[in-house]
């Protein structure tokens, strides 16, 4: 053989993905080899201008069959298999070949490649790290196996695996995706076929739990999850996965005892790595004990950052550092109400991923509410380059969706220096944000059909409406269903001064929304305009503003409306809740602890709340309220450190 790589690849409706997968092997591959399964869209017509090597296959409900079919029809010395939702980015292909040709020709010997997982939506900004063999030998002895999730291997004994430096990036778990391609229908009917056989092995009656795992039902993931966890050999490659999956699993039942226990049981497994000691933490943080759950967190990232290059993680870098650096932010805002911790670990998240857009508008806020103008922008010159385009374009989506006129000012001038071309929902809101009716309307004009499915652009339209009172936005513009849609036909009465009807169930969480969109970009007179337009409705909106502003450490203005209710005997649950912790972290805990006495009352069964008294009283009230944890939690019992509480 002369030639040294082809990609193979098995496809079927593919159309939006697929020519990314080609694109991106340009030059590294020397054939290009796809077997579709069925499409009935364009993939074979993409497929065909990247290749003539273009193959068809029955499907048969069995991933192996269709790969084993395409791996035979290529002609190089080795074969990377790729997913079409997979991509190569950034790859000096110079040195990947370099390296391919000087490796040892083996039958027996396999590469493990690094696979970058995007999970959640699109715009989260969440990585799951995992690899998997993608580089192997051309050889008839060298194949496939197991109708799904399959696994290479070879005839004549066990393969030899070795770690390859070539990064894949893979988009298939995206919440989108998922939904789109209806994956799990597809792999249960294909699992359902091997119960009925029963021949389901411990590999892929671990895959089968995952397939549970994916579509929540979390009672029979763990089922198979246990099975497994009682049969696996602990080196194999997927085991801490397993592990993972369990402790997930059964913390999504409140089964915390089982996830404890298992998470203790696996620190001796892996003493000297980052994440069991994030998952302690993470566990420990839903129980109330916050102390205790900075301590593990803290562990985690000292492990990732004493680990003088070494490999800190069994599962994902991320547990020594993205993970524990955002609950750690979470408890150090949320709980302790220090701001400058809270700052730290934010800037941390967005020093080791700049697209984290979630964490990044968080940290923008914050420093709004503490620091002037010049300080900020100084501070962000420090994180990202303000010459590039890319960059300053996010800085200007993040604080126009903070709501800044003077932030938003500064990166819209930025963004006019260097050309830079803004989507038109940013614009809508840069111009309420500036009070500027006419540039609003020039970009909803330009709304695409696209734009319209975007909650952002619903918030704008909204606001815009109640800000120059008109309809004419929500007349000429069908908005799908949005958090915001149930206030529509109240907006549009208030606007045309049609009589309110107090019989119509009001529409209490879209309201709150909306204020606190009017609020943010600075439209103080319209927030106290609408608010004040029902009397009637007025303690149950207090109620939720004033859970809004302490979110938004806005704390004067919490207290404000919470006294306002307080005084009437109106404050709710989760009123009383925010005041207790806000209480204690001043340090007043005899007003704090009858706050929460109070949220107890009123709330369903929360188990934070319990704890949080419990570690922050003494005496014969601890003593009851402990009694009422157990009595209420019984499953809890069995924590160690809810036993010395």
């Amino acid at each position: 053989m002369t030639k040294l790589l082809s990609l193979c690849m098995i496809v079927k409706n593919e159309e939006k993905v697929l020519r990314r997968c080609l694109e991106s092997v340009q030059g590294l591959v020397d054939e290009i080899v796809v077997v579709d399964t069925g499409s009935t869209d364009s993939t074979v017509e993409i497929a065909r201008e990247f290749t003539s090597h273009v193959y068809f296959f029955e499907w048969i409900n069995d991933f192996a069959a269709a790969k084993n079919f395409s791996i035979r029809h290529a002609t190089s010395r080795w074969i990377l298999n790729l997913d079409a939702d997979e991509y190569l980015q950034d790859v000096d292909i110079n040195k990947i070949r370099l390296e391919l040709e000087n490796l040892p020709e083996s039958e027996s010997t396999a590469f493990i490649l690094p696979i970058y997982n995007f999970t959640g939506t699109i715009t989260s900004g969440k990585i799951l790290n995992s690899s998997g063999a993608r580089l192997f030998p051309n050889h008839l002895d060298v194949e496939f196996k197991s109708p799904i999730h399959e696994q290479l291997y070879w005839k004549h004994g066990d393969l030899r695996f070795f770690e390859f430096p070539l990064i894949i990036y893979h988009t298939g778990y995206l919440e989108e995706t998922k939904l789109e391609k209806n994956k799990s229908t597809r792999n249960m009917s294909i699992f359902n076929d091997l119960l009925k056989k029963k021949t389901l092995d411990t590999y892929e009656t671990f895959t089968l739990a995952n397939e549970y795992m994916i579509v929540r039902d979390y009672k029979k993931a763990i089922y198979y999850y246990e099975k497994v966890y009682k049969k696996a050999n602990k080196r194999e490659e997927w085991y801490p996965h397993c592990v993972e999956r369990m402790i997930t699993a059964y913390t999504e039942l409140d089964r915390y005892k089982e996830a404890y226990y298992l998470i203790e049981e696996s620190v001796k497994l892996w003493p000297n790595y980052s994440d069991l000691h994030c998952f302690k933490g993470l566990l420990l943080d839903k129980l109330g004990f916050y102390e205790e759950a900075v301590s593990e967190l803290t562990q985690s990232i000292e492990i990732a950052e004493s680990s003088g290059g070494r490999q800190y993680w069994v599962l994902s870098p991320n547990n020594g550092t993205t993970l524990p650096y955002s609950k750690l932010a979470d408890i150090y805002f949320d709980q302790y109400k220090d701001i400058s911790k809270t700052v730290y670990y934010l800037t941390k998240i967005v020093q080791s991923n700049p697209k984290d857009i979630r964490h990044l508008y968080k940290l923008v806020h914050l420093l709004t509410l503490t620091e002037p103008v010049s300080e900020i922008i100084n501070f962000m010159e420090r994180l990202f380059s303000h010459t590039d385009p890319l960059q300053v374009r996010v800085l200007l989506q993040i604080v126009v969706t903070v709501g800044h006129c003077e932030l938003s000012q500064h990166y819209y001038m930025l963004c006019q220096k260097f050309n830079i071309e803004l989507s038109p929902i940013y614009m809508m809101l840069y111009g309420i944000i500036q009070n500027n009716q006419n540039l609003f309307n020039k970009h909803f004009s330009q709304l695409s059909e696209e734009d319209c499915n975007n909650e952002l652009a619903a918030r704008a339209v909204y606001t815009a409406s109640c800000v120059w009172k008109t309809t004419d936005y929500m007349d000429r513009f069908t908005i799908p269903n949005n958090l915001l849609k149930p206030v529509e036909p109240l907006l549009k009465k208030i606007i045309m001064d049609t009589t309110l009807d107090d019989s119509v169930d009001f529409p209490y969480d879209s309201m709150a929304i909306l204020l606190s969109e009017i609020f943010k970009v600075g439209h103080y007179d319209v927030y106290d305009w609408l608010i004040n337009l029902f009397p009637a409705h007025f303690n149950k909106l207090a109620n939720l503003m004033g859970d809004y502003f302490l979110k938004q450490n806005q704390i004067e203005l919490a207290l404000d409306y919470y006294s306002m209710v307080l005084a009437k005997n109106e404050l709710e649950a989760q009123g009383y809740e925010n005041l207790g912790i806000l209480y204690i972290a001043q340090g007043d805990l005899q007003e704090g602890l009858e706050f929460i006495e109070k949220a107890i009352e009123l709330h369903h069964p929360k188990v934070v709340l319990y704890t949080t008294y419990c570690l922050h009283s003494n005496g014969g009230k601890k003593a009851r309220y402990k009694e009422q944890l157990f009595n209420v939690f019984p499953q809890y019992k069995g924590l160690p450190f809810i036993k010395n509480l």
